[in-house]
């Protein structure tokens, strides 16, 4: 909602009679953001489901994930430069195999955790 009328401010800067050098960046930041706006409020149509059990280091993974989900999506508005898309694109994928390693390691403790239970219940038996 802060975006969306963040972006409300600029729309008199892309609307004059007298365009200003700044008026088509204003209405292509007005469009992106909008986008990322509404995409915000709806986060299921990004395939991000929302579970209210989840740790702390799963949450921030999930925020910076959404984050660059709403980017990815905002990618094609930007098609004007060729480059931005497949750099988008490409820092994703980097992000994504971040994402792998990052939630190995998360994962670890509780792996751990379950091996040591099941090591005490077979040493009670």
């Amino acid at each position: 909602m802060l975006a969306l009328s963040g972006t409300a401010a600029l729309l008199p800067l892309a609307a004059t009679e007298n365009p200003r050098p700044g008026g088509a960046a204003a209405v292509g930041v007005l469009v992106v953001a909008a986008y990322s706006a509404l995409v915000t409020i709806t986060p299921t149509s990004l395939g991000v489901d929302l579970e209210p059990e989840c740790r702390a280091a799963q949450e921030a993974i999930g925020v910076f994930t959404f984050v660059f989900k709403v980017v990815l999506r905002c990618a094609p508005l930007l098609f004007a430069a060729v480059a931005i898309p497949i750099y988008v694109y490409l820092l994703l994928l980097l992000y994504y195999i971040t994402l792998d390693v990052i939630s190995a390691i998360v994962s670890l403790p509780g792996k751990l955790d379950l091996i040591a239970e099941r090591m005490s219940k077979s040493e009670q038996a």
